[in-house]
């Protein structure tokens, strides 16, 4: 799909009591990288929590660049499992999409 970029999303969580961390890098079609970040965040009381907080701020970062089209790639089974009940069969952006506006 012409003018699509995939954001991969990872963090990184100890414990509840220190800090995580995140980071996301976005591609074009062509496998070119456009955009890299990384950030710490406040402590996260688990791996899934912290792993949603980092995919919330990916997706306000693709959003403040002005991508309007972006596949996001996680590799952590829980959050898939997490977020995939929610998704409508063939409209997986809505539910990200509905919650970017509101941000």
């Amino acid at each position: 799909m012409e003018g699509m970029v995939k954001c991969n999303v990872n963090s990184k969580w100890r414990n509840s009591s220190s800090l995580s961390g995140g980071a996301w890098i976005t591609r074009n079609q062509q496998g070119n990288v456009l955009h890299h970040t990384r950030e710490a965040f406040t402590p996260s009381p688990n791996r899934l929590t912290a792993e949603l907080r980092c995919i919330i701020w990916a997706l306000q970062s693709v959003r403040d660049l002005g991508f309007q089209n972006v596949v996001i790639g996680v590799d952590n089974q829980d959050v898939i499992n997490t977020l995939y009940p929610m998704l409508p069969l063939g409209h997986a952006t809505k539910p990200f999409s509905h919650y970017c506006r509101s941000l």
